[in-house]
């Protein structure tokens, strides 16, 4: 799991690997198909394989799925493989076999997003928005935010409840 540092070290590691890599970039409308159809110049077909299973892999498709921002994959011969689950969506899908290309990942590490934030308890809130790392706005408060009644249920039941508590008074 990288952080925002974690994930610029990663790119500035493969941008210092001199290897081949097979890099794939899969916006999230076009996972999982475009990995699962990906096929390669016939002599890295072994990458494309072994790319597809790794991403066939439950907790991988799980994950992305449940993100819904892509995926990157780097995939060398030998050495190091990574498969990245971004912060925020890919913008495009994309194939490239030989130096890792790191601009998609890059790019979506450096766009200027603004966040809002709504956190809610029981009777009270939060609202924050950021502007990239910053907290640049907030609210707290308490509200009419109620707990369940302690014997629940929506107001015909409630209806039917009380009237049967009448008939046997």
């Amino acid at each position: 799991m990288f952080n925002r540092a974690g994930l610029y070290r990663l790119i500035s590691a493969l941008a210092a690997d001199p290897g081949d890599f097979a890099t794939v970039y899969a916006a999230p409308s076009d996972f999982p198909d475009f990995v699962l159809k990906l096929s390669l110049e016939p002599e890295h077909s072994a990458w494309a394989k072994g790319i597809r299973s790794a991403v066939e892999v439950d907790t991988v498709m799980n994950a992305v799925r449940r993100y819904q921002t892509g995926v990157a994959v780097y995939w060398s011969e030998i050495g190091n493989r990574y498969i990245v689950l971004p912060p925020f969506p890919i913008p495009r899908s994309q194939v490239s076999v030989g130096r890792p290309d790191t601009s998609v990942l890059s790019q979506v590490l450096e766009r200027r997003y603004v966040i809002g934030v709504v956190l809610v308890a029981w009777g009270s809130y939060a609202l924050g928005a950021f502007d990239g790392e910053s907290l640049v706005a907030w609210k707290t408060g308490t509200g009419l935010i109620h707990k369940q009644h302690r014997k629940g249920g929506r107001s015909e039941k409630r209806f039917a409840r009380r009237t049967e508590e009448q008939k046997k008074d």
